[in-house]
Order: structure tokens, then sequence, then C-alpha cells
């Protein structure tokens, strides 16, 4: 019983933990990033991730994307493996 309870309670820490966190942030983009569409507004990827923008830009980074420019000058974002380096 006791280590059922300590397990759920490491489930917990880890998923609403900054570790947790910043992982589901980071595997969140990384699939948005994947899907139909190389590049996506950073307004975009920030609304379906609940993250802010300091948070969003920064993991773009960690997780090897690029940012551009895209119409109307809107910040665009696509992983560096699918839409190039630069």
């Amino acid at each position: 019983m006791i280590d059922k309870l300590l397990d759920l309670v490491i489930w917990i820490y880890r998923k609403l933990g900054p570790w947790g966190r910043a992982r589901d942030l980071k595997e969140s983009l990384r699939e948005l990033l994947s899907g139909k569409w190389k590049w996506r507004r950073l307004k975009t990827l920030m609304l379906r991730t609940g993250a802010t923008e300091k948070e969003c830009r920064k993991a773009l980074l960690e997780i090897g994307a690029r940012g551009s420019k895209g119409r109307k000058d809107e910040e665009i974002w696509g992983l560096k493996e699918r839409v190039g380096p630069g």
C-alpha cells in the first residue's frame, strides 16, 4: 500500500514539477512541428501548449528548431531536420 502511494506521489511530482513540465512541453512542441505543417506560428505553439513566449522559445531551441519570419512578419518556427539549417 505504501509503495503504491509513494509511486503516485513520485508520478505527480514528475508531471507537475519543473522537469516534467519542461519534458512535456518539448514533447508537445516536437509533435506539433512533426505534423502536416513544417512551419508553425509562435502564437499557435504557445496557445496549443499553454507555455509563455519565453518558455516556448527556450524549449524550441532545445529541441533543435529554428525561427524565421512568416507572412505579416509573424514569427514562425520549424524543426531544422525538416526545414533545413537556414
